[in-house]
Order: C-alpha cells, then sequence, then structure tokens
C-alpha cells in the first residue's frame, strides 16, 4: 500500500516539475479526497479557482507584470498542499519518529504559542524565585522544567507544517526579544532546519532570514549566524523547489546586511568543509590516535616529574614556574599536537573521530539534545561545585563543538570510569588550555566569533545527521556534496557569491575533489570568467577522470591563453602519450628541453615516446646520458635495459639488470630477466629468475607464470622457442 501511495505522490510531483499545475491541483484534490482531508480540499478549491481566474486573463490576452510572480505562489502553494496530504498519510508514517512526534504533540493539542508562553512564564517565575529565595539554600528544580519545555517546544516547532504568518511572527518575537536567553533560541532554529527538511516551508525560511536580519548588527550574533546557516541549508536541499516571491525578495535584501559577505563566505566554507571530515577522522584513527596513546605514559610521568598535585593543579601557577611550559613544549607530545592543529587550521574537524563513539548516552536518544547549547547550568551537569568546575573547563575548549561537550561530562560523570581516568581528563584538558588561560576575549575580532559560532552549530549537525541513533528517518544533507552551482536559489542573492564560489573551489581541488571542483570550474568558465589557470585545472581534472581527450582540448586552450608555461605544455605532452600520439608528444617534450636540457623528468618522458616509436638509438642516447646523471634513476635504468634487449645486446641489458637487483629488484625485473636468460638459451638461469621473481610477486609462482604467458610475444621477438614455455613452466612448478 505504501508504494501505491508513493507512486501516487511522484506522480503529482512529476506535473509539478513539469509546470502542469492545474492537473496537478486535480491529482491532489483527488489525493485529499482518498484522505477525507476536508481543510486541503477546500484549500485545493480556493487555489484552483484563483489560477483559473488568472488564466482567464491570459486567455483574454490582459498584462499583468506580477503574473509570473503569482504562478509562482500558486506553485509554492501546491506543493505546500501536496506535503500536508503526504504528512498525514500513515502508511508512510508509521515508523517514522518525525510523524511519530506528530501524533504526540496532535494528541497534547499543543501549538506554537502556548509552547513559547510556558517557557517564557517558566523564565520569569525562575527569575522572581531567585529574588525570594536569595541567600537561602532551597533545591530548585526549575531548571529542569525550564529544559522540558524547551524541548517541548523544538518538537513542536519542528512537526508543525505548515506554518502560518501569526506563528511565524510569534517565532520572530521570541528570537529577537529579550525574555528569552541566546541558548534557548540557539536550540529552537535546528528545528525549523529539521521541520524544512522534511517539508519546505517558505514561511519558515523567511523566519529564518527575518531573524538573521534583525538579529545581525545586535550583540547576539550567534542566533543570528545560525539563522543564516538554517536558511542556507534549508534552500541548498530544496534547490529545486519555488519559492515565494515574498522570500525571493528578502533574500535579496538580504545582501544589505553590513556582515553578510562574510557570513555567507563562513557558512558555505563550513558546509562544503564537511566533506572533508572523513578523510580527517581515518587520518586521526589511524595515524595519530595510536601516537597519543603511546604518549598517555609519557602524558602521566610528565606531571609526576612536575610533582603536580592532580586534583589541586591551577593553570594561573605556570606564571611561577615558567619551566613546566618549556618541559612540555619540548615533548613530543607538543609536536603531535601541532599535526592536529595544522588539520584544524586548514579547517578540518578533528574531533569527530574522537566523539563519535560517546553519543550512545541516554541523552543523545532526544534530538534537540544534539543542539543544546553547552552551559555548566544545564541539569545534565550536576549541581555539586566540583562538576561545575568541570563544566566550566569543558566550555572554555576551544574548538569543541557543543555536542562534544556534552559527551565529555557525560563520560565524566559515569560510574563506571575510575579516578584514575577523570584524573588523566582533567590534566589534558589543563593542557589544551594552557594557551588559552591569559586570553581577553574582548580581543578576539567579531567576524571570528561569528565563523566559530557557525562551525559549532555545523558540527553539531553533522553529528546529529552522521551518529544518530534513527538517523536514517531523516533527509541527511550531508549524504553527497551540496550543489551550490545547481541551487537557484541562492542566484536570488545576486552576484555576492562568486569569490566565496571561487575559493571553494580551490578548496575542493586542493583537497582532490576532483568532480566537485571540476562543477564549479565549468561554472566559472560559464559566466566568462576565463583564464590560463582556470583552463588549466579543468584540464586537470578532465585528466584525472581519464577523460584524456578533453583534458587536452582545455590544456590546448590554456597554451594559447598563456604561451610558454612548461606546466602545460608538460601536460600536454602527457595526454599525447596517453592517447599513443607518440610523435607530436616528442614536439612538445623537445621544447621542454630547450628550456632546460638537464631536465630529468623531461628525459625519461621523452625517452618512454622514443620507446614506443621504437627509436631505441635515440631513447638510449638520452637514457645513458640519464643514468650518468642520476645513477639510481631506477625506471630510466629498466628502460635502458629494455632498449638493449630490444637491440639484443643481452650482456650490456644484463649489466642494467645488475645494478637494479643491488637496490630494489621487483618481481617484474626477474621475470624480463629470465627472459633475457631464454633469450641467450640459459634455461637453468631463466627459471632461477623466475623462481626469484615468484618471492616478490604478489600472486606467488601462479602469478609469475601468468605473467610469462603474456609476454610471449616479447619471447618471440627475442627469438625463443616458445614451444619450450610450458615445459619451462612446469619444471618451475616442480621446483
Amino acid at each position: 500500500m505504501a508504494n501505491v501511495v508513493n507512486t501516487e505522490y511522484e506522480k503529482v510531483e512529476s506535473l509539478l516539475a513539469e509546470s502542469r499545475l492545474l492537473d496537478a491541483i486535480y491529482a491532489i484534490r483527488k489525493l485529499a479526497d482518498n484522505k477525507r482531508d476536508a481543510q486541503v480540499i477546500e484549500d485545493c478549491n480556493r487555489l484552483d479557482e484563483e489560477y483559473r481566474r488568472m488564466l482567464y486573463y491570459v486567455q483574454q490576452g490582459i498584462e499583468d507584470p506580477m503574473r509570473a510572480a503569482y504562478y509562482n505562489d500558486y506553485a509554492v502553494k501546491a506543493y505546500s498542499l501536496l506535503d500536508t496530504v503526504k504528512k498525514t498519510t500513515a502508511s508512510v508514517a508509521e515508523f517514522s519518529l518525525f510523524f511519530s512526534q506528530c501524533r504526540i504533540e496532535l494528541s497534547k493539542k499543543s501549538n506554537i504559542k502556548d509552547a513559547i508562553a510556558s517557557y517564557l512564564r517558566l523564565c520569569s517565575e525562575t527569575s522572581l524565585f531567585n529574588a525570594i529565595s536569595e541567600g537561602v539554600e532551597q533545591v530548585d528544580d526549575s531548571q529542569k522544567r525550564r529544559e522540558q519545555a524547551l524541548r517541548d517546544l523544538f518538537n513542536i516547532v519542528w512537526v508543525t507544517f505548515p506554518i502560518s504568518t501569526a506563528e511565524k511572527n510569534d517565532l520572530l518575537n521570541f528570537f529577537t526579544s529579550e525574555a528569552a536567553s541566546y541558548e534557548a533560541k540557539l536550540q529552537i532554529l535546528p528545528a525549523i532546519l529539521l521541520s524544512v527538511l522534511q517539508f519546505f516551508d517558505s514561511n519558515k525560511v523567511e523566519l529564518l532570514i527575518d531573524t538573521y536580519c534583525s538579529l545581525s548588527d545586535s550583540e547576539n550574533s550567534a542566533t543570528a549566524v545560525v539563522a543564516l546557516t538554517c536558511a542556507i541549508l534549508a534552500l541548498l536541499m530544496n534547490g529545486n523547489h519555488p519559492i515565494k516571491s515574498s522570500l525571493a525578495k528578502k533574500l535579496k535584501d538580504t545582501t544589505a546586511v553590513p556582515a553578510w559577505n562574510e557570513d555567507i563566505k563562513n557558512v558555505l566554507f563550513s558546509l562544503i568543509k564537511t566533506i572533508d571530515t572523513e578523510r580527517i577522522t581515518k587520518k586521526v584513527q589511524s595515524e595519530i590516535l595510536p601516537e597519543l596513546h603511546k604518549m598517555q605514559k609519557d602524558l602521566n610521568k610528565f606531571f609526576a616529574n612536575l610533582k603536580i598535585d592532580e586534583k589541586t593543579f591551577d593553570i594561573s601557577s605556570l606564571e611561577e614556574n615558567p619551566e613546566w611550559m618549556e618541559e612540555l613544549q619540548n615533548s613530543s607530545l607538543a609536536d603531535k599536537m601541532q599535526e592536529i592543529f595544522k588539520l584544524q587550521n586548514e579547517g578540518g574537524d578533528i574531533f569527530m573521530s574522537a566523539f563519535n563513539q560517546l553519543k550512545t548516552f541516554p541523552f543523545f536518544n532526544d534530538v534537540s539534545a544534539w543542539f543544546t547549547p553547552f552551559s555548566e547550568d544545564n541539569s545534565v551537569v550536576g549541581e555539586n561545585e566540583e562538576m561545575k568546575d568541570v563544566a566550566r573547563m569543558v566550555k572554555s575548549l576551544p574548538n569543541v563543538c557543543d555536542s562534544d561537550k556534552f559527551s565529555i561530562m557525560l563520560l565524566y560523570s559515569s560510574n563506571y570510569m575510575p579516578q584514575s581516568q577523570r584524573d588523566s581528563i582533567m590534566n589534558q584538558m589543563k593542557m589544551n588550555n594552557l594557551n588559552f588561560a591569559g586570553l581577553d576575549m574582548s580581543s578576539i575580532p567579531p567576524e571570528t566569533i561569528r565563523r566559530s559560532h557557525i562551525t559549532n552549530f555545523v558540527q553539531n549537525l553533522y553529528r546529529f545527521f552522521k551518529l544518530f541513533r534513527r538517523k536514517g528517518e531523516f533527509n541527511n544533507p550531508f549524504a553527497k556534496p551540496f550543489d551550490i552551482v545547481g541551487c537557484r536559489h541562492l542566484s536570488s542573492f545576486g552576484n555576492t557569491t562568486d569569490e566565496e564560489l571561487n575559493l571553494i573551489s580551490e578548496f575542493y581541488f586542493k583537497h582532490k575533489y576532483y568532480d566537485e571542483a571540476l562543477k564549479l570550474f565549468l561554472y566559472a568558465e560559464k559566466k566568462g570568467e576565463i583564464s590560463a589557470k582556470l583552463l588549466q585545472k579543468i584540464g586537470f581534472c578532465y585528466q584525472r577522470h581519464a577523460m584524456i581527450e578533453t583534458a587536452l582540448e582545455y590544456y590546448r586552450k590554456a597554451e594559447l591563453m598563456e604561451t610558454g608555461s612548461v606546466w602545460t605544455i608538460s601536460r600536454i605532452a602527457q595526454c599525447l602519450q596517453m592517447l599513443n600520439r607518440h610523435r607530436e608528444a616528442v614536439e612538445y617534450l623537445d621544447d621542454l628541453l630547450i628550456r632546460n636540457q638537464d631536465d630529468t623528468k623531461v628525459m625519461l618522458q621523452k625517452s618512454t615516446s622514443l620507446v614506443s616509436l621504437k627509436k631505441y638509438d635515440e631513447a638510449m642516447s638520452i637514457l645513458n646520458k640519464l643514468c650518468y646523471m642520476e645513477q639510481e634513476n631506477m625506471p630510466a635504468l629498466r628502460m635502458l635495459a629494455y632498449c638493449h634487449v630490444m637491440k639484443h645486446k643481452y650482456d650490456a641489458a644484463i649489466n642494467c639488470f645488475r645494478k637494479i637487483v643491488n637496490c630494489a629488484p621487483t618481481a617484474d625485473d626477474y621475470i624480463v630477466m629470465g627472459n633475457i636468460a631464454l633469450a641467450q638459451k640459459d634455461c637453468r638461469e631463466a627459471i632461477n629468475c623466475y623462481e626469484l621473481a615468484s618471492e616478490r610477486h604478489e600472486g606467488g609462482l601462479e602469478g609469475v607464470i601468468a605473467d610469462v604467458k603474456k609476454s610471449e610475444q616479447d619471447l618471440i621477438a627475442l627469438g625463443v622457442d616458445t614451444s619450450l614455455l610450458p615445459m619451462l613452466l612446469d619444471c618451475l612448478v616442480r621446483l
């Protein structure tokens, strides 16, 4: 049944994608009839009536400058009605956390306005309680009640679709008023994003943009940039979804915000850098963490030698003992931490691998918990002063997102952790804070603070979509690279992102994500931003994808724009060689050798083409010079040996292989030596060489036998009687 329903939805989506709006409205109304959804039926009838009225004016030839905007808004409404029908489909919703939460909220008959009022009322009651009970020791559970009220508000915002204009205004007042803490606002914003990822809602995206514009110049920059991040991500994930004309106008107006250029760059960079997280995670797990584990004893020894009382250790005491810092900086730990900091400075998420196993605490079973700003006042931290002291230190850890900070606290407070491990964690946190002990927060540039808020939020998001126990029920925005140039909504911002797109393409290219880089490079070419460097990079991307003809085309375009580029000429020669056009390749390589006759790489490259053209004497002349210049150049020695063999100068070839054998012989080297021995009718030496090859071959003896059979044509060219080969190989097996 579910498949039948989904097919019906897909048909309607196809009608909308094909701009067959009238047919789509009829199909949506039919679906609503089947569900007996009176409200959707009524909305469909109203939309149908308004659209037909516009069609009548079109038929009469009446001009209307707002016609395109009206049509777009009708399409947005049709999409929204289709999503509303989807939301009420039990077969689709049976096992979904989103729809389960819908039923819970429906049973409570809660709404956004009431949920906001409940939370704000608890905030005011807490303020009154604090004023009355000042100086009185009394247990107050108001914190837990506020946290529960926030979770309730998160859930109702998450599942309410679509939101009305009144609800949008209620939420905007919540985000812009001073009645709620900025931590509360930061926790609710992701609920809007999760909702939009489930069902697109222009009103919610407008709310996010309004929040950003309203708070961008205020002290509450965290709320502003997180709202912007949610909006950008919502648009990226709904790139082909029509948006209301009012939202399109707001997007254009947003560019007038003073911090806009810097904020959009930071948002886009933080999002696209998540593609590199898995590479960094593998590097940390396979290279860095094993070394850190080895250094754990050194770390404990370090504190033991300094005779530090781990429980009473105070960072400020370093001022009295500067030799402690000097000893730490000279330790092997400092070198390893430098490697981590380098990855981090490149914008990488270095902590994903360290904390991905610490997301199994019951705390993370709740969706909203993944987006809760870290605070020492949170009930998870605990009420005793020791835990609050630890929480304050955890909060000050640089570049650690809130989700990971909660992981640290939950691990630290768990009953199964021995005191020795707690002390170890404390020591490591203290050392992480050494460089930040005297940091004046007022000296940090505002743009750096805004960027850190964006990075923190994106890392929280990434962890949620990758590690949440029911992650499969959410539309994961990080499941594939972001299609920035394919999202038509981002173009609504105007041309302000061109510089950012160039920087992003360079990031992809630098980290070898050539698919993503190529897409952005081609976009830049299409816009007319053509340069020799751009053409070179496009050619390189195509070459990496083995599209050699296309790569050659772009390299030659680059050569026309920047004549004499050694890099371009070398790449052209490579492509020509890969296409077996060696005569043309030699012409380009000769050009390079005129510039630098002792360029060993070009000499070897030219020798390769000459050998392919069977110009062995010319190749040998170059190779002899190259081997004289670099006596341990193994590729040159192997090629020279091959030339000697093809000229039937077997003794000279053997002399080359003796030099190779003294360095680092491969299985292929011994196979060629065996073939030479056969050409000299020395079967015993041939068998000996093949046996030595089997000791180095990945496939062992079977692999050598297969390779020898493949070289049968070479053996014929050497005058070997190949009828002897099966018997020779049998001798090899018997041996």
